[in-house]
């Protein structure tokens, strides 16, 4: 997709196993992020246009926009889930500028129930190079809160270096830079089944 570059968040093997026998079935994206369900309103309009490629335009919706995203999910023809990111561009004192293209990253109903989406926003001049992850519907806010919040140096302060996100269906959303993502190199965030979510970008670029 244009703008960006794979990021693929892993589970340790035993989650996999675990996610796998506890969500067979599961094949509506719409019971993972209840967003889905609702009708597409203003709010779900994209900043700037985008090859959606195969991605159902009328299932869009908003997962809201913080200090370092604008975050979407929809859904493709073939049931995909999609995570849409745009890279907030721009100093904030309301001059026009430019979003350039968003990293979109789209997986099966399986694969998201275990690995939830990552992506990786290269966008036009005027903002940081960003990724993103919209995590796998079964972790649970006050952990992953926990777990970025012990990382060296994270706050709560306007555009932390890892910036949590709850959105409007409950889901959660991770964004941060790319360089503190190579930094990083991993989070490891305990699930409730006592298992854990490897979050690490990957990318060759």
């Amino acid at each position: 997709m244009s703008g960006s570059t794979d990021v693929s968040p892993s589970a340790t093997a035993s989650s996999t196993q675990v996610a796998s026998e506890t969500q067979q079935g599961t094949e509506d994206p719409e019971d993972l992020y209840p967003v889905l369900k609702a009708a597409a309103g203003e709010n779900d309009k994209l900043p700037a246009e985008a090859d959606l490629d195969d991605i159902d335009p009328a299932s869009v919706h908003s997962l809201g926009s913080s200090a370092y995203a604008s975050q979407f999910v929809a859904v493709t023809k073939d049931k995909e889930v999609c995570l849409i990111a745009w890279a907030i561009p721009g100093s904030g004192d309301g001059t026009p500028v430019n979003y350039g293209s968003p990293g979109i990253e789209c997986e099966h109903v399986d694969d998201v129930v275990e690995d939830g989406l990552g992506v990786r926003v290269e966008p036009e001049k005027g903002a940081s190079d960003l990724v993103a992850f919209l995590l796998p519907p079964d972790m649970e806010v006050g952990q992953v809160r926990k777990t970025v919040l012990a990382i060296p140096g994270n706050h709560e302060d306007l555009r932390p270096p890892v910036e949590i996100n709850t959105n409007v269906d409950g889901s959660i959303t991770l964004a941060m830079d790319t360089a503190t993502a190579d930094e990083l190199g991993s989070i490891e965030i305990p699930r409730p089944d006592g298992t854990t979510l490897s979050l690490s970008e990957d990318s060759e670029s």
